[in-house]
């Protein structure tokens, strides 16, 4: 979106965080905020920064819609919290509940702009709303934060999606397209390598699971693990890479015990929890050895004993 030369509306305005930091780049800001409170909030930290262009509108989202005016983009954070303050995550159950809006919404702009929830099941959302042109899923740290979904009317393109990792020094972006994601063909390994690779949370939730071993030239352990390996180490990586030491079966594994007190124990297409393998396994948790429960080739359970 080019720097100021647009028009966007904030129709879930709240504390007008997102609103402000609009106001940075869009010529022209509506926000509307039913809360005569929080319209006060925002008129005055809109004056305090100088940022004119801001105009309030004290009303609903459904009683402002119909005198609307058209702009560049519509942008809408729903509530995830039901009329008993209970989480919610469904686009169904949000309000406002942007399904019964999304046709009018997509008739008053160019762009329509969604933050969803992290825990959003992406392939549901994306059956609700056909006109999504970009998924765009943001983590900070490894935890997934947020996901945006991008709207147009007028989509002719396949879905893109953006994974984002924000770490303290780096930030970290993978990019494919869904039909990218179904035609790879990532080669599947025989037995665990040298190197075991991890993706970052964001990409693991975009779905990336064969484009990413395609990319990166890895092997996958298994088609619904999502772990990968290679004798080579990568020195960029979307993700943790862990230097293999040992691949035991389940039964060996409980042998562990003996030779280290304590591990950071993950499964990953595995029957136990990581909690439950950890007390199987009669470890404590921590340390500088990493153990992952797994599913590789002949559907085969092991543990790889592992550091970073």
């Amino acid at each position: 979106m080019q720097s100021c030369v647009s028009t966007i509306t904030d129709l879930t305005g709240g504390f007008g965080v997102d609103t402000l930091s609009f106001a940075q780049s869009f010529q022209s800001c509506h926000y509307v905020e039913p809360q005569r409170q929080l319209c006060d909030i925002m008129s005055y930290n809109s004056r305090l920064l100088h940022l004119d262009h801001i105009q309030v509108h004290q009303t609903t989202m459904e009683d402002f819609l119909p005198e609307m005016d058209a702009v560049d983009v519509i942008y809408a954070d729903p509530s995830r919290r039901d009329t008993h303050g209970s989480r919610v995550i469904g686009l169904e159950d949000c309000s406002p509940n942007i399904i019964l809006y999304k046709d009018v919404l997509l008739q008053k702009s160019r762009l329509l702009m969604l933050k969803l929830s992290p825990m959003l099941d992406i392939k549901r959302a994306l059956a609700q709303l056909p006109e999504t042109c970009e998924v765009h899923v943001v983590a900070v740290d490894g935890e997934c934060k947020e996901l945006l979904f991008l709207l147009s009317k007028n989509k002719t393109e396949d879905v893109k999606f953006v994974a984002v990792n924000l770490k303290k020094d780096q930030c970290e972006k993978f990019c494919f397209t869904a039909q990218e994601e179904v035609e790879a063909l990532p080669r599947y390994a025989d037995e665990v390598k040298k190197y075991l690779y991890e993706p970052n949370a964001a990409i693991l939730k975009a779905g990336a699971f064969k484009s990413l071993a395609v990319r990166y030239g890895l092997e996958k352990l298994h088609p619904h693990t999502h772990l990968y390996t290679s004798d080579i180490h990568l020195e960029i990586f979307l993700g943790r890479c862990f230097h293999v030491a040992k691949v035991l079966s389940v039964k060996d594994a409980l042998q562990l015990k003996n030779e280290i007190p304590k591990a950071n124990v993950s499964v990953r297409n595995f029957p136990l929890s990581a909690d439950e393998l950890r007390k199987k396994l009669k470890l404590a948790d921590g340390g500088e050895v990493y153990i992952y429960g797994t599913t590789i080739e002949k559907d085969r359970k092991v543990v790889i004993l592992c550091q970073k």
